[in-house]
């Protein structure tokens, strides 16, 4: 039981939550809190790889957890998609960034086995433009604002994310800021493990599978569902906990 002290902090927690958390997420989604000045959300070119390395570097103290340019330019000429920068009109400055890695499946079971490092979403993950999978596993692999507290901007480079993910199965995530574990939150994905690569470097990994009838995202209503059969979607998951290996994955294996 609470001390008598901290009940009235802990009630308004909860209300917060009850009422509010839900709200929160969907504000997310669509960028209720505006801001002044104009921003441009679009796809990045290969002139604004240099700044969305200057943004990545000054978010980051950690080398794990940076980009090196010769990484960008790799995922770039793979799959020219994969970054989307936020461009203040007034200053022409780039100011803040998301990159979104449609994946190999061989990566994807890696990341769902626990065994996927950050530093190994490279060129040799990505699945290339001419591949045109069913369905297709997406890392959000970054979600990057020069001011961390401009959400509204964090919001805009969301809401693109019905643009740029196309046939998506699952979206996963690494994250080691307390920044993306608060969007993870609010986006309720879920929480499957973490690791531990040095002192004060947690990575936490995410999931959100679209087909999961029980999944609470907001997300899911954000992107479209392809018409796939459930035992197509489920055949090779590895996430037994999900309410839907049960009723698929299993009755394959019975039979």
């Amino acid at each position: 039981m609470a001390p008598p002290q901290d009940k009235s902090v802990l009630m308004c927690d909860y209300l917060h939550h009850r009422y509010f958390g839900d709200r929160e997420a969907h504000n997310l989604l669509i960028g209720t809190k505006h801001r002044k000045g104009s921003i441009e959300i679009r796809t990045a070119t290969e002139d604004d790889l240099q700044s969305i390395l200057q943004v990545d570097w000054a978010a980051f103290s950690h080398p794990e957890d940076r980009f090196q340019i010769e990484q960008i330019i790799d995922l770039y000429h793979i799959n020219s998609d994969i970054f989307t920068v936020a461009r203040d009109i007034d200053t022409g400055e780039i100011v803040g960034y998301s990159c979104i890695v449609p994946m190999k499946r061989e990566f994807a079971r890696r990341f769902e086995e626990g065994s996927l490092n950050i530093q190994d979403v490279l060129a040799p993950t990505v699945l290339p433009n001419h591949e045109s999978p069913i369905l297709v596993d997406y890392m959000l692999d970054s979600l990057v604002l020069k001011n961390p507290n401009d959400l509204y901007i964090g919001a805009l480079l969301i809401r693109h994310l019905g643009r740029v993910v196309a046939k998506a199965r699952k979206l996963y995530s690494i994250v080691s800021s307390d920044y993306g574990r608060k969007l993870m939150k609010k986006l309720k994905f879920t929480h499957t493990g973490s690791i531990v690569l040095a002192e004060n470097v947690v990575h936490d990994f995410y999931v959100s599978c679209l087909y999961d009838s029980t999944n609470p995202s907001p997300i899911v209503s954000v992107l479209p569902k392809e018409p796939v059969k459930m035992q197509y979607i489920c055949a090779d998951c590895l996430y037994q906990w999900c309410y839907e290996w049960d009723k698929h994955v299993e009755r394959q294996q019975e039979k």
